[in-house]
């Protein structure tokens, strides 16, 4: 299971990474698999620094959808900002932007730069909700999230909050900026607060849920709700019912004989519900594997795989399976669930072809962008080899379709197919998450530019306490970008108005061109104006007051303060 290994970086690299070994499929041409490309200079990356991880392993870490169903938490809509747990805080973005709070971090340096007004935050996340951990006695201990994932409404959240702690299931609207809420209290963190669904651990399903990673996937008891495009409806009440769970329940160790981890299904309509197995047996006999991603591509097939393969090698093909990808199409997955049995009709892994990739990447991090395109957090480690580490791989939509014919895996060499996105140049990150924001037309790479740790055995960046972990966006040139200054909305801070430099002199997340709240209050009034009219003439320098960046605080500036006077937080 994940604590069982997250502190043995030599596991863990080989959990999150692996080499790619496939056969390709033809007639697919793309210059950059579906248009994206890496940064060929880390200085024109466009990033935001993340919570500083202040207890716990992990920032688990999602974007909500571009549904345009308006919602709002506090005073901020929710399409394209992230959601963010760790320890026992859930954060909100505040800005689109880079928005570091007193100072930033640029590829380079060795670390990235915490701020000073929140536990474990700077200022571009707000502390939307609290957790209380389920495990231990003291008050310090942190939960250790495993996921945190926005149902495809955009309506409610589903957090797994570590091993051996419950998963909650709570609406957004419990969310306030203005005043947390705690959605969990009591002994074992049990006790769910009103409104949130909660779920304990358990050792076997009938008892409660395990899990490594989980995925919201549409109701098996239903046909498909989808859209004329044949793509499945966001809005639709049947596909924001259910999470399908990766869990190691089956998992396999040399003080364990399992049989490997499984996927089970779980109705999230009431808690007393519990998961019923579908997939089982993932790996090879007799230790099996553990502690994949799972995702749900755009038209409901499941995709899975091998997250670490503790046979390594496999004692029949002589080769460590980590890294292998199956796609289960919608009838396969949906007729191996029965609700009133636990697993009399579960698919067994093995049994199955439609492999996507084959002893290549951990299957860590898996999900799809708008144009099916698959991507996937890890690298290459099992060599060992710094340089190979941390990045993403992208596989072309094409390979899902052909791995659903059963027409090979695809070749790494295909470049057509296979796109690597490294953010760390140095190419030493144990773990790289990847995650994809609708709203902005972006993969997101969450990474560590810094090596917390002076174990000489652990050459990689690893997850520590005092790390800010960088999300990378990277963009395949189809993105919004509403003011048309040549930044991205979903790396703008203010993605309304126009400001190509992102010029943000006091560090608070709002640009200077729309940012006329000198004393930081939320609210231009009057003590701004004061503030203001005593620098009005001023010329050089950076300076807050010139809202324009030229250089000079003048009557375009008073114009520009003027149209934001009485206004209130967020601005754009």
């Amino acid at each position: 299971m994940k604590h069982k290994f997250k502190y043995s970086w030599n596991i863990l690299a080989g959990l999150l990474t692996s080499i790619f070994l496939f056969v390709s499929p033809s007639n697919m041409a793309l210059a950059n698999v579906g248009g994206y490309a890496n940064y060929e200079d880390p200085g024109d990356q466009m990033y935001v620094v993340m919570p500083e991880i202040t207890g716990g392993w992990f920032a688990a870490t999602d974007f909500f959808p571009d549904n345009g169903n308006g919602d709002t938490i506090g005073k901020y809509q929710t399409a394209g900002r992230a959601l963010v747990a760790n320890h026992k805080y859930i954060y909100l973005q505040k800005n689109y932007g880079i928005g570091a709070g007193s100072g930033t971090w640029t590829p380079g340096e060795d670390n990235g730069v915490a701020g000073d007004n929140l536990p474990g935050g700077h200022e571009n996340w707000i502390i939307v909700a609290e957790v209380t951990p389920g495990v231990g006695e003291s008050t310090d201990v942190s939960m250790d999230p495993s996921f945190i994932h926005i149902s495809p409404d955009g309506t409610m959240v589903a957090l797994g909050m570590g091993y051996n702690q419950p998963l909650l299931v709570f609406p957004i609207s419990m969310l306030d900026p203005d005043s947390p809420p705690l959605l969990n209290s009591g002994n074992k963190g049990e006790t769910p607060a009103s409104g949130v669904t909660l779920f304990p651990w358990g050792d076997s399903p009938d008892d409660g849920v395990q899990y490594y990673e989980a995925e919201w996937i549409p109701d098996p008891n239903y046909n498909l709700a989808t859209l004329t495009d044949n793509t499945l409806d966001p809005a639709a009440e049947t596909n924001n019912t259910f999470l399908a769970i990766n869990t190691d329940r089956g998992w396999s160790s040399d003080d364990y004989a399992g049989e490997g981890s499984q996927i089970e299904l779980l109705d999230i309509s009431s808690s007393a519900n519990r998961p019923v197995i579908t997939i089982q047996k993932i790996g090879y006999s007799p230790s099996y594997s553990a502690s994949a991603d799972l995702a749900v591509d755009n038209y409901g097939n499941l995709i899975t795989g091998q997250g670490y393969d503790y046979n390594n090698p496999d004692p029949t093909s002589g080769n460590s399976q980590t890294g292998q990808i199956k796609i289960f199409g919608v009838d396969e997955w949906m007729g191996a669930y029965d609700s009133s049995v636990n697993d009399n009709t579960a698919l067994d892994y093995n049994n199955t072809t439609n492999i996507i990739a084959d002893n290549i990447l951990s299957a860590a991090a898996l999900g799809v962008d708008k144009d099916n395109n698959l991507h996937v957090g890890g690298g290459d480690v099992v060599s060992g080899k710094v340089g190979e580490t941390g990045f993403t791989a992208v596989i072309h939509a094409d390979a899902l379709e052909h791995a659903l014919d059963n027409l090979g895996a695809i070749n790494e060499a295909d470049s057509t197919v296979y796109q690597e996105l490294q953010p760390d140049s140095y190419g030493d990150d144990s773990a790289t998450f990847t995650v994809y924001n609708p709203w902005a037309g972006a993969i997101v790479v969450i990474w560590n530019p810094t090596n917390a740790t002076t174990d000489p055995g652990t050459p990689y960046d690893g997850w520590y306490e005092g790390v800010q972990p960088i999300a990378t966006s990277y963009y395949n040139g189809h993105q919004p970008d509403s003011d048309s200054d040549g930044i991205p909305d979903g790396s703008d801070n203010a993605y309304l108005t126009a400001n190509p430099g992102q010029e943000d002199t006091d560090g608070d997340g709002w640009a200077d061109i729309v940012d006329a709240d000198f004393n930081n209050s939320n609210t231009v009034n009057y003590q701004d104006y004061l503030q203001f009219r005593a620098n009005y003439g001023s010329s050089g320098g950076d300076s807050v007051f010139d809202m324009n960046s030229d250089g000079r605080v003048n009557y375009s500036d008073y114009l520009k303060f003027r149209g934001l006077y009485g206004t209130s937080a967020p601005w754009y």
